[in-house]
């Protein structure tokens, strides 16, 4: 359970279902010709996996899910993913929607829940749509900070350097945190917290206490990306209005190559004219 980083079984669905207790036609697909090898597959209305799990700790959890709607995109109340208690009573309901396009989508939520209750979460094929729903890589876990959190976090300490450039942490596409998002990958790389199941970057594998080790990580990350960018820039002199862009560049390599050793992120004011 520790190692998979999940409290549910067999979130994968690389080679079955096992775990999950199937109704209607929801069935595995062993491929649909993607990087997803194993998915859960609901094909109409009344279809739906569910499964039981207990936890160990009161507090959050990140509830994580990847979708693809095979046609047009799903609307709010499509899909009901639910939570239950061991009376049977609905305590949690996510209704994701997609974009479609035949794209999977990553969705995550977050949901409190106590120690030592007998939950079931439950995945349900709601409304007719009439067009397949793939579900993959559902995990349930307590995650000490979120990959969007971490991006956040960077994008504020980088400041003015973030704003000249016009950096965004809004998703676009699979582009979950926008411009930071393959610096947060890079970061967990770095740090070694990685999926063993799939080789991927994965931010449940990020400890409490590693919380500031991934913030400057994905910061000197992206320094490194703003050094390499201001090191081609050419400095500019129009009237009175000078930029020496090339001068950012060698203030980004001090910050990166400070007093503590190279790599490490030494903060301090950078401004330039």
């Amino acid at each position: 359970m520790t190692y998979n980083r999940n409290y549910l079984s067999n979130g994968h669905f690389l080679d079955n279902i096992d775990h999950w207790t199937a109704a209607g036609g929801a069935a595995h697909v062993a491929t649909d010709g993607d990087p997803h090898l194993g998915c859960a597959h609901l094909l109409a209305v009344g279809d739906s996996i569910s499964q039981e799990f207990v936890l160990p700790r009161t507090r959050i959890y990140t509830l994580h899910y990847h979708i693809k709607e095979v046609g047009n995109p799903l609307s709010v109340g499509d899909v009901n993913i639910e939570i239950y208690d061991s009376d049977d009573t609905k305590i949690y309901t996510h209704q994701p929607s997609t974009t479609g396009g035949d794209d999977w989508e990553t969705k995550t939520a977050s949901v409190g829940l106590i120690a030592s209750e007998q939950y079931t979460l439950k995945i349900d094929y709601q409304d007719s749509h009439d067009d397949d729903i793939h579900f993959d890589h559902v995990w349930l876990w307590e995650v000490a900070i979120s990959r969007s959190s971490v991006a956040t976090i960077v994008h504020d300490r980088l400041g003015a350097l973030a704003t000249d450039k016009g950096l965004s942490t809004t998703a676009s596409g699979d582009l979950t945190e926008g411009d930071y998002t393959y610096a947060v990958d890079s970061g967990l790389r770095r740090l070694g917290a990685v999926d063993p199941v799939t080789g991927l970057p994965d931010i449940r594998w990020v400890e409490q206490n590693e919380v500031d080790d991934i913030i400057s990580l994905v910061l000197t990350v992206m320094l490194e990306q703003l050094q390499i960018e201001y090191s081609v820039e050419v400095d500019i002199a129009v009237g009175p209005r000078r930029e020496s862009l090339s001068q950012i560049s060698k203030a980004i390599g001090g910050l990166l190559s400070g007093d503590a050793g190279a790599g490490t992120v030494i903060e301090r004011d950078l401004s330039h004219e």
